[in-house]
């Protein structure tokens, strides 16, 4: 008998290898960059939660109406693949730089022309 775990596994293998997946039936499919061996899933109670390092997302599951076994739904599970890769595959905003390199970076950024100086392009540290 496969296990839950399992059947969680194959269902985001399936859904990684296809490179570009949607989040619902009429949406325009978005790539993926995430790999099947980069994601760990843990389930308890009928959450499943996908992680990646530091990141992750979770989705309840799906009980089937007639076995009562849980399931990943395709919709909830791309979604989730979806919101997984945006966290972990982004680039951070000029905030974001400012808070984690220091207002030295950011000023360097505005000198070279990279960035506009804006009312908040300085604030922070």
């Amino acid at each position: 008998m496969i296990t839950l775990h399992e059947k969680l596994t194959k269902s985001v293998n399936r859904a990684l290898s296809k490179g570009s997946i949607k989040a619902h039936a009429r949406a325009i499919p978005q790539s993926i960059k995430l790999n099947s061996e980069t994601v760990s899933i843990t389930v308890d109670d009928g959450i499943c939660t996908l992680s990646v390092s530091n990141h992750s997302v979770s989705f309840t599951l799906t009980s089937h109406w007639k076995s009562g076994s849980l399931y990943a739904h395709w919709i909830r599970l791309n979604k989730a693949l979806i919101e997984l890769d945006s966290l972990v595959c982004r680039t951070p905003n000029k905030e974001e730089l400012a808070e984690a390199f220091g207002k030295s970076f950011l000023e360097r950024l505005v000198a070279k022309g990279k960035v506009k100086p804006t009312k908040t392009t300085y604030k922070g540290k």
